[in-house]
């Protein structure tokens, strides 16, 4: 996997291997567990930014836990 530069909302996450994008799991889980009962039909939205300059938006169900995972495989997967 290459080395790339997420940033997440306020926070920027290094994925360069394996431990450090099941950190960043981690970091969303406990984040949307802390907070989505905040947001209006259960969803988050999470501003995405690469190192490159290329944005996406995420709109993401806390209720599904696999559909999350899904969308970290998929930044994950991204070619930038």
């Amino acid at each position: 996997m290459n080395n790339y530069i997420i940033k997440i909302n306020e926070d920027t996450y290094n994925i360069s291997n394996k431990d450090k994008f099941n950190k960043l799991q981690i970091k969303f889980f406990n984040y949307i567990f802390k907070n989505y009962q905040y947001h209006e039909n259960n969803t988050i939205k999470y501003n995405i930014s690469f190192i490159n300059g290329t944005k996406k938006d995420l709109l993401i169900s806390v209720t599904n836990r696999h559909y999350i995972i899904k969308m970290l495989e998929e930044i994950k997967n991204i070619n930038i």
